[in-house]
């Protein structure tokens, strides 16, 4: 790494995902001065040992939650990466089953000190590229609203708010099946989606992206549970309140 460039942690979160940190790890390890793994608390495989054993000499710290959706993890990962890394520059929040396309990352683009850059996500069902806001200056003011398609809000004492668009690193990478998400129904995510909307629906009654997911998620309840062999309205209603 360059004389003067910023320093990054990549960060992530997981519940049973041992072969693919074994998998995908070595790749990471090129890219980031530092790691943290924050494992679900139901995790049973030895994801913490395959981070430890991958790593290696890498600083490497690991700890455990309770998942009450995906927002308040991401949120609890940004506290983690502040607190226990406060030395380095930017957070990369990963997956995973990602890993980089390339053997490291350029840190130039991090030079313009932004609270917040975006890297360029492919594969599984996309079509092409997309870019996603992954990189987060670590300063500890960032949390993600809402438990499920969650969205990364700045706490911004400094009142200069956020660029009006958000700088692309140029780094991508790859998503590839083999999650143990992947590996549950697409009815049992929906459902469990479903679950996340509601529960942010008695905390912010009423908010019109809420209800927008509501009803996409609904609908596609529907179409799972009519494939499954539902033959009326009536069976999709009773099928879908199980």
């Amino acid at each position: 790494m360059g004389q003067g460039l910023p320093t990054l942690l990549v960060a992530m979160l997981g519940r049973d995902e041992e072969a693919l940190l074994r998998k995908h790890l070595p790749a990471w390890k090129q890219v980031g001065d530092a790691f943290l793994l924050g494992l679900d608390a139901r995790t049973q495989d030895d994801s913490a040992g395959a981070a430890r054993s991958v790593l290696e000499a890498k600083p490497l710290q690991v700890y455990h939650f309770d998942f009450d959706g995906f927002g308040a993890a991401k949120s609890r990962l940004l506290q983690e990466s502040h607190a226990r890394f406060p030395d380095m520059t930017y957070v990369l929040l990963v997956e995973p089953d990602m890993r980089p396309k390339v053997e490291t990352f350029s840190r130039e683009p991090l030079k313009d000190k932004e609270p917040v850059y975006a890297i360029r996500r492919g594969g599984k069902e996309s079509l092409g590229e997309r870019l996603t806001d992954c990189v987060f200056r670590n300063d500890g003011r960032w949390y993600f609203r809402f438990r499920v398609h969650e969205t990364p809000v700045y706490r911004n004492s400094e009142k200069q708010g956020l660029p009006e668009q958000i700088k692309d690193t140029g780094w991508s990478v790859v998503e590839i099946e083999g999650s143990a998400r992947d590996a549950a129904s697409r009815q049992h995510r929906i459902r469990e989606e479903l679950r996340l909307v509601r529960l942010d629906l008695q905390d912010h009654p009423g908010h019109p992206r809420l209800l927008y997911y509501l009803g996409v998620l609904q609908y596609d309840l529907a179409v799972e549970i009519k494939a499954a062999g539902a033959t009326s309205l009536e069976d999709v209603r009773e099928l879908a309140t199980k």
